[in-house]
Order: C-alpha cells, then structure tokens, then sequence
C-alpha cells in the first residue's frame, strides 16, 4: 500500500520504489515521512525519498530466518534497494549509510550458491546493524 504526503502543497508517494518527479520539478520540501513513520526535516529544495534505515533491512533478515521470504527474495530486494539509495531514490542517514551499504552488498547475491548466507551469517549481519 502506498502512502500519501503532501510537500508544499505537490503530491509526493512514499512507499515508492522511485522519487515521484514531474518534468524535472523538485519539491520545496518541509518534511520527509517514511512509509514506516519516521520523519526529518530539510530546508530547502529538495527531492521526495523515503528514509531508508538499519532497522529497514534488519525487519527483512528477520523475515528471511523465520521463512516467510526466501534467499532469492532477498536478494532481489537487497539489490533493488541498494540501486535505490545509489540513485537517491532512498535516503539514508549519513552515520548508517556505509554499514547499509555493506550488508545490502553482502544480500545482493544470496540466492547464489557460491554465494549464499545461512543463519548464522544473516544472524552476523544483524548484529552488525544493531552496532551503534
């Protein structure tokens, strides 16, 4: 389900896996509202993005080590979301965004063989996000 916030009076989606854009217009932005609640305050032009953040990619390992997605799921979703603060379409916190990056890099090919994570590492990787 996609949400729906308004940035100066404009329609912005949040929820989406892109920024929301018209002919190249960027929103006077007065706050950024995640799909999961959280909220920041830019000053300033700005573009529409949700927040991206460790608890993010926490919920999904979880959801992997108890079954309800796959290895390949995962993957796919690792990689999606890594392009996506790659091409800011995500926001990420400056002090998150290496320890994010690298265990979205470590997802990205989970599905593989050669490369694929048990419970243990998925389990690691959680820790490593929970590290202050």
């Amino acid at each position: 389900m996609m949400s729906f916030t308004l940035f100066a009076g404009r329609p912005c989606w949040a929820g989406a896996k892109t920024r929301f854009q018209v002919s190249g217009f960027r929103f006077q932005a007065q706050r950024i509202t995640s799909a999961t609640g959280r909220e920041r305050r830019e000053a300033g032009v700005g573009i529409c993005a949700m927040i991206f953040a460790r608890s993010d990619v926490i919920v999904k390992l979880e959801e992997c080590l108890d079954g309800r997605i796959s290895a390949a799921t995962l993957a796919t979703w690792a990689f999606d979301r890594f392009y996506a603060v790659e091409q800011e379409a995500l926001t990420v916190d400056a002090g998150d965004g290496d320890v994010i990056a690298e265990v979205l890099d470590a997802l990205m090919f989970a599905d593989d063989p050669s490369f694929a994570l048990d419970e243990t590492d998925l389990r690691r990787l959680i820790v490593r996000l929970q590290e202050p």
